[in-house]
């Protein structure tokens, strides 16, 4: 089965159409041991046999590509590439008459041959028969790699022009296109001069024509010519010169300019690890404007699946993003239109935003795209659908925009095959139809304290379902008052307290295998710790440590595993709010040991130090503290006054007015609540409303600035944690997804 079959779901017609890149993207690569031919090789060792090979010295075989000749050692590039070993290998048993080990044989008459047995489905490549390597010529097939314009664009250009070129086979390149590639010829030795380029097959096979070697000193020269000459088509002498530098382990630099002709010829010439490299490089310049053309690219190549299904995932998981924005979309065809929003991972927050992409792909086209229209609604799942939200798609399309009768048709005819389909399903229930797709965010909540008694509860929500999932705790000790941030899709739990002692001790929980493991415990013990992540680190700010109001901070170091101290902030302070916000930490509020603060800290990174910023309105500590959009928000909390009274209160921070807003307040007041923003939506979860803990769940609307009621927790509780992890293997695991998507909800519980 080839890559992008459509097993895995989604599937793409192979075209070459590139979006955009970065044309200061570049990668300079020095290959490690594996995969190389000089593994375990010295970097002065690897010269001399790079200053060999280009001197001329000792070499066995020419390859020549067009007019540009290459010595090369055949050990050593059959040590990198099983395709020259293999053609190495043909060579040597046509060429030598049995019993015969000079290497001098010739080879007229064996051409025809020689190139039957490339084509053959499987070669020996060890003598002893064991190891086999499937050799299909028509995968490496390369007439649509010297394409005139490149795939990765220097400059920001739409690629969307080189899809042409897949589908019409470009004829080779001509050198009079290309910057000639001079051999030194300078060292005694074989000279090389370019020669015109006569008509041949791909990989042809011939031997030079004998002639007496030259002498240095009426000495023999040390090196005789090489024994054969292989002549490849449909490849650059550059891109040539790129495969013989990697394989004497010498840099290679993957750029935007090049990789459109390096990875094929990688994968042609399966030279994996330069191939890895390549598909590196493309899987960190995907974004909205070019993951859809990658996709398409790697799936034309079966060593890239990796790569095509990291490209597809970004697709799915930026649908909104891409379909609105990305001139890609619209050259879909409606096959692949269809596997995309079939796609349970598809991170599409109302299934409306499926009805606005098929609109907007039919607009494109409308004359042969119309057609489509039933089927690709039957993609969407229109059992989620609601009347309200229905009505102001509708009127998104029909009555906000000055669209022209196109528009008009078109959102009616899909809004009629929508009303059909809702109509068959009063006769015949289809459960896709009405099985949420999997969410790409996933909120977690740890810990907590009920009744003074620390919790090892751990819960994960499902903004699709709004259902809670109680995951097995497996290692984790209770803890409450402790700080949680996620790293790397690993979810940190730091300080705390365990019910008797105050602790300095962390771990983290792997999600993808819902494991623990220990991490290096802080420098300070620190509960009502405030902790954040910034620039792949961890910092916790403040806490007490059962004597003291700290000051203190540290920071964690994920690659060394190391805690250390940064500078101090300007007050002590514990159960202060900390979030992070366009690249500086703030730390809002707390209680010193005395009273509930007002005053804010900003830390800068760059400089290291502490700088005050405008005071709250109010004292607080326990709230809980977020940033969004470049603005802070302050929610709930405790200002000490009356010890049976909680907050309410919510207000924002712009750090461009430096002024305090105060906004809708929370329908139940509480402290020791957390906060959390999942899909532009803020989350405040459980906490002390003054005489009991509660597992209210309540939600923000940043665009109305209003409240609305979410599922409760499965327990009351305070003083817990929460993060959002992105982009998990197993989320259907962890949400407890059936086969049709649903599950009976949790059972509610009021203490």
């Amino acid at each position: 089965m080839q890559a992008g079959d459509e097993e895995d779901g989604l599937w793409f017609h192979y075209q070459k159409d590139f979006g955009q890149l970065s044309k200061s993207s570049v990668k300079h690569y020095e290959p490690s041991n594996a995969g190389t031919a000089l593994p375990g090789t010295s970097r002065a060792l690897t010269r001399d046999f790079t200053h060999l090979r280009r001197a001329g010295d000792f070499s066995d075989a020419i390859i020549r590509v067009g007019n540009v000749t290459f010595p090369v050692h055949r050990n050593i590039l059959s040590c990198c590439s099983p395709y020259f070993r293999a053609l190495f290998t043909i060579m040597d048993g046509q060429t030598r008459p049995q019993g015969d080990n000079s290497s001098s044989a010739t080879l007229v008459g064996k051409n025809s041959a020689i190139e039957t047995n490339m084509n053959s489905s499987h070669i020996p490549l060890d003598p002893d028969g064991g190891e086999f390597m499937d050799f299909n010529q028509s995968q490496g097939d390369m007439s649509w790699a010297a394409t005139s314009t490149p795939l990765l664009p220097e400059s920001n250009k739409d690629l969307s022009a080189v899809s042409q070129s897949l589908h019409q086979p470009s004829s080779p390149t001509t050198t009079s296109c290309l910057p000639k590639l001079v051999v030194d010829c300078s060292i005694s030795g074989p000279c090389y001069t370019p020669q015109q380029q006569s008509p041949h097959s791909p990989d042809r096979l011939r031997t030079p024509p004998q002639s007496t070697p030259p002498t240095v000193h009426g000495e023999s020269q040390r090196t005789a010519l090489p024994s054969y000459e292989v002549t490849i088509s449909d490849v650059s002498p550059e891109t040539m010169n790129d495969i013989i530098e990697h394989a004497y382990g010498g840099k290679v630099v993957v750029s935007a300019h090049n990789v459109e002709q390096l990875l094929p010829a990688a994968d042609r010439f399966q030279v994996t690890s330069l191939l890895k490299e390549c598909c590196d490089f493309l899987s960190e310049e995907l974004s909205i404007g070019n993951c859809i053309s990658i996709v398409k690219f790697a799936s034309h190549f079966y060593q890239c699946e990796a790569l095509r299904q990291l490209g597809t995932q970004f697709l799915l998981d930026n649908f909104t993003s891409v379909f609105q924005t990305s001139p890609e979309f619209e050259k879909l065809t409606c096959k692949e239109l269809c596997f995309i929003l079939k796609a349970d991972q598809l991170n599409a927050k109302h299934e409306e935003l499926v009805l606005d992409a098929v609109i907007r792909w039919v607009i494109a086209d409308v004359d042969e795209r119309q057609k489509y229209i039933p089927e690709l609604v039957s993609c969407a799942r229109v059992g989620l659908m609601l009347p309200d939200n229905m009505g102001e798609f509708v009127d998104s399309w029909l009555l906000s925009r000055n669209l022209s009768s196109d528009f008009s048709k078109v959102t009616i005819q899909v809004m009629e095959s929508v009303l059909q389909l809702q109509k068959q399903q009063m006769a015949e229930v289809d459960s896709a139809m009405f099985s949420p797709r999997l969410p790409r965010d996933i909120m977690f909540v740890i810990g907590g304290s009920n009744f003074g008694f620390p919790l090892n509860l751990v819960e994960a929500f499902d903004c699709r379902t709004w259902l809670w999932s109680i995951i097995c705790p497996y290692d984790f000790a209770p803890r409450s008052y402790h700080g949680m941030v996620s790293l790397d899709n690993e979810i940190y739990i730091i300080g705390g307290f365990s019910g008797q002692v105050y602790l300095s001790s962390c771990c983290k929980l792997k999600p993808d295998t819902l494991t623990w493991e220990d991490v290096t415990p802080m420098n300070t013990k620190r509960c009502y710790v405030g902790v954040a992540e910034l620039q792949g680190c961890i910092y916790a700010v403040g806490g007490y440590d059962g004597v003291y109001r700290l000051n203190s901070a540290e920071r964690f170091n994920k690659k060394n595993n190391q805690w250390s101290f940064i500078s101090p902030m300007i007050q002590q302070r514990s159960d202060a709010g900390v979030a992070v916000l366009d690249d500086k930490i703030y730390v809002c509020g707390g209680f010193n040991g005395m009273e509930c603060i007002r005053a804010v800290e900003m830390y800068d990174l760059a400089t290291d130090q502490w700088s005050p910023e405008p005071s709250m309105p109010r004292g607080r500590s326990g709230l809980g503290l977020v940033g969004y959009c470049g603005r802070l928000y302050a929610v709930g909390g405790f200002d000490g006054t009356d010890s049976t009274v909680r907050l309410s209160t919510m207000e924002c921070y712009s750090p461009v007015t430096r002024q305090w807003t105060r906004l809708e307040p929370m329908p139940h007041p509480r402290s020791n609540l957390a906060v959390e923003v999942l899909e532009d939506v803020l989350y405040a979860i459980g906490g002390y409303s003054g005489d009991r803990t509660t597992s209210a769940v309540e939600c923000y609307d940043f665009t109305s600035n209003s409240w609305y009621q979410s599922t409760r927790l499965s327990h009351n509780r305070s003083a817990l944690g929460v993060c959002v992890v992105s982009g998990l293997p197993n989320t259907a695991e962890i949400l407890r997804r059936d086969p049709t998507g649903l599950r009976p909800p949790l059972a509610l519980r009021e203490y």
